[in-house]
């Protein structure tokens, strides 16, 4: 049993209701109250007292739309926020692909306005760095990607002459996708690779870095079967360290249905 003391903690905000302590045992709070309280319960079970020295504590936050598997996957690619040119991608680009043993290398976070060479990478910049398999840049908007050739003969996008897939001054694709041909072609390609193991790391990584930022509960928007299948491993094992609302993609059977 833990008893946190001399803070700043809010019980409610409508209506506002604070209080100085709480006492906590099991993952659950036993009681709010005073100080007095709490400073004699522990000592009755010899327990374990933390002064807060006046600082705040706040309920736990609620994210009511969010995707889940993103953030996990998210956390877990190249961070490409921040380079200032192409000749810096390259370099974090290799950097990364050298320690990365996945099938796929997805980074998220490049914006060519802010590069020296004033454009936008192209296919043949990331096959100067990686060939064999396919790599995938979001750009920092979430509406435009970069592709390796590895990656647009995978995806089919290039043969396909679609309006979101960029062509240079001979019609040949640069490698610059946006909007359908990111979300519905690319990146679906993309997680038709990972198998329920890589996303089960991919939201054990998202709830974690949710619970670490106070968040306690999250709507999980979108979820597809694979997602479902996961998460119900996870649940099975009692690994969630936050409440998930799942809210099933429009097109995905029901879980009852297998």
């Amino acid at each position: 049993m833990t008893g946190f003391v001399k803070g700043n903690i809010y019980v409610s905000f409508k209506p506002v209701k604070k209080v100085e302590a709480l006492l906590v045992a099991n993952e659950k709070i036993l009681y709010t109250g005073s100080n007095r309280v709490v400073e004699t319960i522990v000592e009755l079970v010899d327990g374990e007292l933390v002064d807060l020295m006046g600082k705040t504590v706040l309920p736990g936050f609620i994210d009511s739309h969010m995707h889940l598997d993103e953030l996990g996957m998210y956390l877990s690619m190249l961070d490409l926020r921040g380079v200032k040119s192409i000749r810096e991608l390259k370099k974090r680009l290799q950097e990364y692909s050298r320690r990365s043993d996945s099938k796929w290398i997805v980074g998220h976070g490049w914006d060519h306005e802010i590069f020296e060479e004033k454009r936008m990478p192209t296919r043949y910049d990331l096959d100067e760095i990686v060939s064999d398999k396919p790599v995938m840049l979001s750009r920092i908007c979430m509406h435009t990607a970069v592709l390796n050739t590895s990656a647009m003969e995978a995806t089919g996008l290039i043969g396909m002459r679609l309006p979101g897939v960029m062509v240079d001054g001979s019609g040949l694709p640069t490698g610059v996708v946006k909007e359908e041909a990111f979300f519905s072609i690319a990146k679906e390609k993309f997680k038709s690779t990972l198998t329920l193991d890589d996303y089960i790391k991919y939201f054990l990584e998202a709830m974690n870095f949710a619970a670490s930022n106070g968040v306690t509960t999250v709507g999980f928007a979108l979820c597809d079967m694979k997602s479902w299948h996961a998460l119900t491993k996870l649940n099975d094992c009692k690994m969630f360290p936050i409440r998930v609302r799942v809210y099933l993609h429009p097109g995905e059977r029901r879980p009852d249905e297998g």
